[in-house]
């Protein structure tokens, strides 16, 4: 499966492809709302790991455009963005949502059950 990191931040991506990719997920990553949205609309990645706060825009407003054409991506918030952002962005009801640095055995745990959940669904015909 293919995830999509979205962060400006070097030492946070960086740290989120690792943890990824130890998951056994194909990761790209990017820095950009622009790129992130380049990416969704060439090809949406099943997982879109997101920063809320980007030099160009917002990782809310993608995850707006994401709901609006109703695409079949995994959405998780991961952001150092203050509280007033992060209470916007729950309105949207990504996926799952995490302060930086992350809580890693709890991402893992989020992880597992999105991996399984995608195994179910491969099993079931339904894919993501």
């Amino acid at each position: 499966m293919r995830a999509l990191v979205v962060d400006s931040d070097p030492a946070s991506r960086g740290d989120m492809v690792r943890l990824l990719e130890s998951a056994g997920l194909m990761v790209a990553y990017v820095t950009t709302y622009e790129g992130a949205r380049a990416c969704v609309n060439q090809s949406p990645p099943p997982l879109l790991v997101l920063d809320l706060i980007l030099p160009d825009g917002s990782g809310v407003k993608l995850l707006e455009e994401i709901r609006a054409l109703n695409l079949p991506v995994t959405v998780a918030f991961v952001s150092g963005a203050p509280n007033e952002v992060l209470a916007d962005s729950i309105v949207l009801r990504p996926d799952g949502l995490f302060i930086k640095p992350p809580d890693i055995p709890r991402f893992r745990a989020w992880l597992g059950r999105v991996i399984q959940r995608w195994q179910e669904e491969a099993e079931s015909g339904a894919a993501p």
